[in-house]
Formats: C-alpha cells, sequence, structure tokens
C-alpha cells in the first residue's frame, strides 16, 4: 500500500515546523521550502558538507543538493557555490 506524502503547515512560522527529522516523504512546500533552503544554504556556506546536512535534517542527500542548488521564491540566502569533491585529484 503506497505511503501518503506528508505536508509540512507551510501557514505557520515557526521555525522548527518540520525542518528538523522530518518524516521520510515529506513535501517542503511555499515558505517552508524557502525557509528550509535558507537553513540549508546558511549550514553549507558555513563549512559543513551536503552529507552531513542530509544526516542531520533526516533527508536524501539528492534532496539536500536540490534544494541548495535550485532557486527557490522567497529565499533570502544566495544560492551557494558547490565545493569540489575532496581527496587526490590527478595533474
Amino acid at each position: 500500500m503506497p505511503r501518503k506524502a506528508t505536508v509540512v503547515d507551510h501557514r505557520t512560522d515557526d521555525l522548527t515546523i518540520g525542518l528538523v527529522n522530518a518524516p521520510r516523504g515529506t513535501w517542503h512546500t511555499g515558505p517552508a521550502r524557502a525557509q528550509l533552503a535558507d537553513h540549508l544554504r546558511a549550514a553549507y556556506t558555513g563549512g559543513q558538507t551536503i552529507r552531513s546536512l542530509a544526516t542531520d535534517y533526516g533527508m536524501s542527500y539528492a534532496k539536500v543538493h536540490k534544494l541548495l542548488t535550485t532557486d527557490i521564491p522567497g529565499t533570502s540566502v544566495p544560492r551557494p557555490t558547490l565545493r569540489p569533491r575532496g581527496g587526490y585529484h590527478r595533474a
């Protein structure tokens, strides 16, 4: 039986609603999506990795990457330039 997607209530001003450890399949819409993107972008710009953000927020790597790189109306933090992957790079 398919699972119903949870939609975060975007009519509230509470910063913590649906931001951390929202159930899998949660749809962040409207102002809640912009707010989440702002939090993720600020943390990424501050030095956190996409993988650590995904773990902290209970999301997939792909969802965090998409929120960081997509133009979302209502965001106040600009899209960051993604850092290159670490490790040895051949010349």
